[in-house]
């Protein structure tokens, strides 16, 4: 076991980690859905507002988009590196930075963010340290609760499921997990006498709640971390229905590309 962790990681450990291929990797990067770095030292960079020159040292994060012929050539020159919610831009035209396939990193923070949001296993030091289990950490949601994830399984609720998740949620947050239905359904203005009953498929509330069958409820968190998912149902689920409709037209289709700096 290291003494430290690892705080970034090449883009083929990830890839092995997650047993996704070059076009699913290529597709998350293209499509801005997975954020890539490089390692620099030294790098002259003009501030965003092109006042004055900064240095770069370190891992910098890369624009998706630029990294179309690094992903089909295996290596090509970068000028644009992110910062915050802008960019700073290489400014020795005469001597460009070049990246190559094996230069590419991911961040632990943004590998985690990725396996979280996309139904991957928690990091493998949870399972050899339960201790440093958080059940918490396995719930994700968006603003309004109507997308959960939950154990690596994703649920798309209506308003009032989503206030009784969100309910359920702030109570596991506050360490007191357990509420009566009567509260949740009050607190919801929902005209049911069940939170059984605001579902049609049984099946969903077996998978989100716990009952102690006096009436109180709570999420289902587990006690272990979870096992990853196979890539085959990954990339059935992300290729097939999320991807689909949140993806940029404009990036070329990795289908058709040739393989990652191959």
């Amino acid at each position: 076991m290291l003494k430290h962790l690892k705080t970034y990681f090449t883009l083929r450990e990830v890839q092995t980690r997650w047993d996704s291929d070059d076009d699913d990797m290529q597709y998350f990067i293209l499509n801005d859905l997975l954020e890539v770095c490089v390692w620099t030292m030294g790098l002259e960079v003009a501030s965003p507002d092109g006042s004055e020159t900064l240095q770069l040292d370190g891992v910098q994060t890369l624009l998706g988009k630029d990294l179309w012929p690094v992903l089909r050539t295996g290596v090509s020159p970068v000028k644009r590196f992110r910062q915050g919610d802008g960019e700073v831009v290489r400014k020795d035209e005469a001597s460009p930075f070049l990246v190559r396939m094996d230069d590419l990193l991911v961040t632990r923070e943004e590998r985690n963010r990725f396996e979280r949001e996309n139904g991957f296993a928690l990091e493998p030091e949870l399972a050899a340290k339960p201790d440093l289990f958080d059940p918490l950490a396995t719930f994700t949601h968006d603003a309004t609760y109507a997308h959960v994830t939950l154990a690596n399984t994703a649920f798309k609720l209506g308003a009032i499921q989503a206030n009784v998740v969100k309910q359920l949620h702030e109570a596991a947050k506050a360490g007191k997990p357990w509420v009566h239905q009567s509260v949740l359904l009050s607190n919801a203005l929902s005209g049911s006498e069940k939170v059984a009953e605001l579902f049609a498929d049984k099946a969903r509330v077996a998978a989100l709640f716990e009952r102690d069958g006096k009436g109180h409820y709570r999420l289902k968190l587990p006690l272990r971390p979870v096992t990853s998912l196979k890539r085959s149902t990954y990339s059935t689920w992300m290729m097939g229905d999320a991807f689909s409709k949140g993806g940029r037209s404009s990036h070329p289709s990795p289908s058709t590309s040739s393989s990652m700096g191959r």
